[in-house]
């Protein structure tokens, strides 16, 4: 198993490699072209998050801004490693839970120095990195260095996908969930074609917010990282552990992992096509669904149809010059109207009629 996982890892990085290839020379193609795209001007920003060596008892973290890190730096600065920096640029911070409003930024001065330490330091104060299950994060005694945590789930539910700050429910194979909040809309992170339901992500660099319900809440910051084939050996083995688990259950995976809507949440209306997101037929659907809910009114009384005996004796009703034929179930009571009023009625005679003898009797 293990040589067929590192054939297929090398397959697709020969096909990564292939396709990065030619998405360059698509773009210089392109910006060769005339009235194509102009070259963007890019600063490249490495952020690390660093701990006072000296001061080993305080939770504080420092955030060290490196503006265009040179490929020396990045082979020497790594995680679990001691260092002694010189010259270094100190600002106010943004503000977050557990990191100190200190900013630290490297200048063109700046000289970093490695320190050696004994394996036995390094193993009782520097924790290497770990994908979190879901069920240590509902203890609320559970900390992690730097107050961060990667964790690798099935998304299952968004929410406000449109808002600026969508939430992520995530499952993982033992059926614990986590949200996460992100701090901008997924179009801005250019994570919408990853971040879907029944999506299988792994995150990193992501903030614990202190457990206020059953379900505990991370926070997606700047320094987050989204990915569906993490490079990270142990984000990789909790994703093909939890890949394992889905495939292992494919008749159970549409149950598992479908999407679902927080029990504190009103489920939104569903939409069989497209019609179902047009506001006026959204509009409408809802004044339908709050006439459903109005009680019908109670019955009406029927109205007397039945005239007083004084009208059917005195009124004679227009004729017809055509008598129609009697039905069957006539009763034989009923007489024929004599030959001579088969015609239809002046309307002198209809004028002369007192009403209000009618009234009176």
């Amino acid at each position: 198993m293990d040589a067929v996982s590192k054939y297929r890892r090398s397959l697709e990085e020969r096909r990564q490699a292939e396709l990065q290839e030619r998405v360059q020379k698509a773009v210089m193609e392109a910006q060769e072209a005339e009235g194509g795209c102009p070259n963007r001007d890019v600063t490249p920003v490495w952020k690390l998050s660093i701990t006072d060596a000296n001061d080993l008892q305080s939770n504080c973290v420092y955030t060290l801004n490196i503006w265009r890190p040179s490929q020396d730096l990045y082979g020497l600065l790594r995680e679990g490693h001691r260092y002694r920096a010189y010259h270094l640029a100190t600002s106010e911070g943004k503000k977050r839970s557990g990191i100190a409003h200190i900013q630290l930024t490297a200048t063109k001065k700046t000289l970093f120095k490695d320190i050696e330490v004994s394996p036995e330091w390094l193993h009782q104060h520097f924790h290497a990195r770990e994908c979190v299950r879901f069920k240590d994060l509902q203890n609320p005694q559970f900390s992690s260095p730097c107050g961060e945590v990667d964790i690798v789930g099935c998304i299952v539910s968004i929410e406000g996908k449109q808002g600026h700050c969508p939430l992520l429910h995530l499952v993982d194979e033992n059926f614990d969930l986590v949200s996460v909040r992100t701090y901008c809309s997924l179009e801005q992170l250019s994570v919408e074609e990853l971040v879907k339901p029944r999506a299988l992500v792994a995150l990193g660099n992501l903030q614990v917010k202190p457990l206020s319900g059953p379900v505990p809440s991370l926070y997606a910051g700047e320094q987050a990282v989204f990915s569906v084939n993490p490079k990270e050996s142990h984000l990789q083995e909790a994703m093909t552990r939890l890949k394992t688990f889905v495939q292992v259950t494919p008749q159970q995976k549409t149950s598992m992992f479908s999407p679902f809507t927080p029990l504190n949440r009103r489920a939104p209306a569903p939409a069989c096509n497209s019609e179902g997101k047009d506001p006026k037929s959204l509009k409408r659907r809802r004044g339908l669904d709050y006439l459903s809910r109005i009680p019908s009114p109670p019955p009406i009384n029927p109205l007397k149809t039945t005239a007083s005996p004084c009208v059917n004796r005195t009124f004679n009703p227009p004729r017809r010059s055509v008598t129609p034929k009697p039905p069957q179930n006539e009763s034989p009571r009923a007489s024929r109207p004599p030959p001579g009023e088969e015609k239809w009625v002046n309307d002198e005679e209809l004028a002369m009629i007192d009403t209000q003898a009618l009234l009176e009797g």
